[in-house]
């Protein structure tokens, strides 16, 4: 096996011209959420916020991108997926030029942040919101047919995520530390990232104009949307009625995750470090933007790991541990280096289960209810991540910031073991798993009856439960 074989590089250059679009589209978006996602709390406190106010317009900026993604998921395949990423990059710009321009003074100029930031596409944490990760994820799925491919070429995506993140949030400091070398105020210095973060969604949405129809929905696959569905779908239509079970026992799982991750979203885990360290943006901006390289690095362990011992063990074993770690980040002030070294180590691991999660859902779903499925699970963890930010706000008014990243960590770790509880034993189609250096095919899940000569209907299939 060559090299790029190993590390999959084969595999993602073997992708078509839209799947290549969409990789690059991704970089350009995690770059923008870079720059945005480190400044936003401090640009947000001063333009005279209080701590409740940071922490209720985090929540309300989640929300938005939660019912943004709630209507683009279920539309999507019937409109066009290139249609509704373009509307969401559009969205994007507009939502960085209001939060530039911030207009108004007091309530007013907080009531006209929260709109933009509801109809908006804002990221808090510096990494993925909105519908666009739904929508990639399903055409990408669609592109590649094996399993372990379809994991290599999502670790990629994610990888390469992180780094552009990292990057975004690193360019934001120099940004903010060059303007105010030339006599910009510490705000308009802020308003200038913000500026920037608008440029690029308009960057984005010509990406997405290029894009080809192959990112659109195939209408002869897996029980496509006919033409009964030229109105506005259904749930069932979409969505089998027998995985029902299984996606609400993912979305209770996942909200769980998702709420926790949100009690320290990367805007308010730089404000604590502000707030416990007294840094500024420029001595932020480096250490967070390194700790987002390590997690994009590890992500493309994640296959390696995954054809070892599995998907759902490579989300658990690599998750839990980062959970404990972050646990322990209130313990280490007053000691910088201590912080970062916990820091640094949580994030060499946190983030490998992305990839293998994206994989695990696109392999045991039909390939028409993708969209719906993936979008629904995304929207899911977007409402539950909302609610975090308010409740953080509420915790630092009262003086009680550590207390967030307890119940940080003992969530996720609650959600790990669940998560091995409930799906450990139902495999994905196509899975193999090595084992003393020969691979082994997972057992049969219920989703492989697509595979049968006799194609049953969505009704008929077996749901996906716990064996």
């Amino acid at each position: 096996m060559s090299f790029s074989s190993a590390i999959g590089l084969s595999t993602v250059a073997s992708l078509p011209p839209s799947g290549i679009v969409l990789l690059i589209a991704r970089c350009v978006r995690l770059f923008a959420y870079g720059m945005i996602g480190i400044p936003l709390a401090l640009y947000l406190s001063e333009l005279g916020l209080s701590d409740v106010q940071i922490g209720a317009m985090l929540t309300l900026t989640l929300a938005g991108d939660a019912v943004f993604s709630l209507l683009v998921s279920w539309h999507a395949d019937r409109v066009g997926r290139r249609a509704m990423l373009v509307l969401g990059a559009i969205l994007m710009a507009a939502g960085g030029a209001v939060f530039a321009w911030a207009p108004l003074e007091g309530a007013q100029r907080f009531a006209v942040l929260a709109v933009a930031g509801i109809f908006g596409v804002i990221s808090p944490s510096g990494m993925e919101v909105g519908p666009f990760q739904a929508l990639e994820s399903s055409s990408l799925a669609d592109f590649i047919q094996d399993a372990s491919d379809r994991t290599m070429v999502f670790a990629w995506s994610q990888s390469s995520a992180y780094l552009s993140s990292a990057l975004g949030g690193l360019c934001s400091g120099l940004l903010v530390g060059a303007s105010s070398q030339y006599g910009l105020s510490k705000l308009d210095s802020y308003r200038l990232v913000a500026v920037s973060y608008s440029v690029l969604g308009i960057m984005l949405a010509l990406l997405f104009l290029s894009l080809g129809s192959d990112v659109e929905v195939d209408k002869d696959d897996d029980h496509a949307i006919t033409d009964r569905l030229v109105t506005r779908p259904a749930a069932d239509a979409t969505i089998p009625p027998s995985f029902m079970p299984t996606l609400v026992h993912l979305c209770l799982l996942f909200a769980l995750d998702a709420f926790a991750g949100s009690l320290v979203t990367g805007s308010l885990l730089a404000y604590w470090f502000h707030v416990r360290f007294d840094l500024n943006l420029s001595r932020l901006a480096p250490i967070l933007s390194a700790s987002t390289v390590v997690a994009g690095i590890s992500t493309l362990l994640a296959p390696h790991v995954a054809r070892r011992i599995g998907l759902v063990r490579t989300m658990v074993f690599t998750h839990l541990p980062s959970n404990v770690l972050i646990s322990l980040l209130p313990s280490t002030v007053p000691n910088l280096s201590l912080a970062v070294t916990v820091l640094f180590a949580r994030f060499s691991i946190s983030q490998m289960d992305v990839a293998p999660r994206t994989a695990y859902i696109s392999s045991i779903v039909p390939s028409s209810s993708r969209t719906a499925i993936l979008g629904t699970t995304n929207i899911v963890r977007s409402v539950a991540g909302s609610l975090g930010p308010a409740a953080t706000g509420w915790l630092v008014a009262r003086g009680r910031f550590d207390a967030a990243f307890w119940a940080c960590g003992a969530m996720k770790i609650t959600y790990d073991l669940l998560l091995l509880w409930s799906f450990d034993s139902v495999k994905p189609v196509n899975e193999t798993v090595v084992v003393d250096s020969t691979s082994s095919p997972a057992p049969p899940s219920a989703h492989d009856e697509e595979s049968a000569p006799e194609q049953p209907s969505a009704d008929e299939r077996t749901p996906l439960v716990r064996k």
